[in-house]
């Protein structure tokens, strides 16, 4: 495989992601059908199925954008004072900036996905390991069992503050970092 190889797949996947979630914004997720993503992303349809089989896992790749935006955005960011709290808190916030950039159609996803079971259970292990990500990005080290139960209470968290981000329309997103303080406070006074 050549390097213009990898740079075409490259291509074809941002453009697909692009196109699923300029989608996403004007139509309601259930209706959001693959072949009309391609399409809208004037993608080789064989190249783009052979990446992305169904919307699912073009969805999955948007996920795991996020998550390498923000171990690019925050790598060396933070200093020895800052506390676990804090540069939890300043990564999990981070991440709801990179949604702000597609807002409408993240909510118009996350609210397909969340009243699905189906989906629900598809997507879930995606967001455990989004949160291990922040964990990792905010340089939060634990032991192996301590950390797999952190990362899913902090999933609790990190969800609880996802939904009043859904309704949070504040420039400034003070109801969605209050309640995500608020969570991580909890944690912090149980020595969580």
């Amino acid at each position: 495989m050549t390097r213009a190889d990898i740079q075409e797949i490259i291509n074809t996947k941002n453009a697909l992601i692009q196109s699923m979630l300029d989608m996403a914004e004007k139509t309601a997720w259930e209706d959001v059908e693959m072949v009309d993503i391609i399409e809208q992303a004037q993608c080789d349809n064989d190249i783009a199925i052979c990446l992305f089989p169904d919307k699912n896992t073009l969805l999955s790749a948007y996920e795991q954008h996020v998550d390498h935006r923000l171990m690019e955005e925050f790598k060396g960011a933070f200093g020895e004072p800052d506390s676990d709290r804090d540069r939890l808190f300043d990564v999990m916030m981070g991440r709801f900036d990179i949604f702000n950039e597609n807002r409408v159609a993240v909510i118009s996803i996350a609210n397909a996905v969340t009243l699905d079971p189906k989906q629900i259970f598809h997507h879930f292990p995606n967001m455990c390991h989004s949160i291990a990500r922040m964990v990792e990005v905010a340089e939060v080290e634990e032991s192996q069992l301590i950390e797999h139960v952190k990362n899913i209470v902090l999933t609790g968290v990190y969800f609880n503050s996802f939904r009043v981000w859904i309704n949070d329309n504040s420039g400034d997103m003070a109801a969605t970092m209050a309640t995500l303080d608020k969570g991580l406070s909890i944690l912090e006074k149980i020595n969580f």
